[in-house]
């Protein structure tokens, strides 16, 4: 019976001991921190400086070196206005790039995800634009790993979906100082930003899947019963 009780209890400990290491041990694939100098909107419906209804959708460019499985992902983005919502939703998608002239594929839709009430922190620094908006760092977990191959252009679009009182802007990083490229009703089509040299504000993390080991040790954990409770028959 110790037995089999030191067994249960250090599968257990073992267990937890990886739920608490795992979100340590995100691997950065990519990281463009912000300049904190302004951002594109990257809005599905916003007002416009004239009042009117307008939307904005921006994506930026990525190739790998190395092949990565991306589970985890952040950015940084602020509020035209200063007035972030009480409930928004952001939605995510990779993108391949299309035959030709290598910008966005909108029927090659790697992944999406929408996400209610990301994490949103407030970072204490102010971007200097507009009347000096607060910035935000946002974090979220992939509902499924995206699996990108390495030396293969990509695209990620980050935007805010449906809300007409706010306008998110995605933030200007150095990045690879590229650019980005946007959609609008006026340009119609995606349009590069080569001109403008920046990149836009995110990071792309690998974390370890703690479940085939923890689900490892807990088979001999629970080996060690089985056996122990036959020999004892």
């Amino acid at each position: 019976m110790v037995v089999v009780l030191m067994r249960i209890l250090f599968a257990i400990s073992f267990i937890f001991s990886l739920a608490l290491v795992t979100p340590t041990q995100a691997e950065l694939v990519i990281d463009n921190p912000p300049t904190r100098v302004g951002g594109l909107p990257s809005d599905t419906e916003f007002e416009d400086d004239f009042g009117n209804a307008f939307y904005q959708r921006v994506a930026d460019d990525l190739t790998l070196a190395e092949p990565a499985v991306i589970r985890r992902a952040g950015f940084w983005g602020f509020y035209n206005l200063n007035n972030p919502p009480a409930t928004e939703t952001i939605r995510m998608r990779f993108y391949g790039a299309r035959p030709g002239d290598g910008l966005p594929d909108e029927s090659n839709i790697i992944f999406e995800e929408s996400f209610l009430n990301p994490s949103r922190t407030a970072t204490g620094h102010i971007v200097f634009v507009g009347i000096g908006p607060l910035e935000y760092f946002y974090e979220v977990d992939l509902g499924s790993p995206v699996s990108l191959a390495a030396d293969t252009p990509y695209w990620l679009e980050i935007a805010q979906i449906g809300d007409i009182s706010t306008a998110f802007r995605w933030e200007f990083a150095l990045g690879d100082l590229n650019g980005q490229a946007f959609i609008n009703p006026i340009v119609v089509d995606w349009f590069p930003t080569q001109s403008i040299v920046s990149d836009t504000a995110y990071q792309l993390s690998t974390i370890p899947e703690p479940s085939t080991a923890a689900l490892l040790v807990l088979g001999i954990g629970l080996g060690g019963i089985s056996r122990n409770r036959t020999e004892a028959a």
